[in-house]
């Protein structure tokens, strides 16, 4: 993809309107562990005072890990 044949559905928006902090990881297969530690970690850590927008960037994550991290962490946003 470029900027040329960006499109509608290719643009990130933010899950909140205020108080919003968008949290974005860079993941494969190799690393899910690590990343599901950093998420773990933010979460036991974050202030209920603010929205959390966790996106993970994405390549070659399997869906079997897809589908623990949804299961974990509720909702994450996977590009690839």
């Amino acid at each position: 993809m470029t900027l040329d044949n960006l499109q509608e559905k290719d643009i990130l928006y933010p899950a909140f309107k205020e108080n919003n902090f968008t949290i974005a990881f860079a993941s494969d297969n190799n690393y899910v562990g690590y990343l599901s530690v950093a998420m773990l970690s933010l979460i036991e850590n974050c202030s209920n005072r603010y929205n959390y927008d966790i996106v993970v960037l994405e390549n070659n994550i399997s869906n079997k890990n897809k589908k623990l991290l949804y299961k974990k962490y509720l909702t994450i946003k996977m590009f690839h």
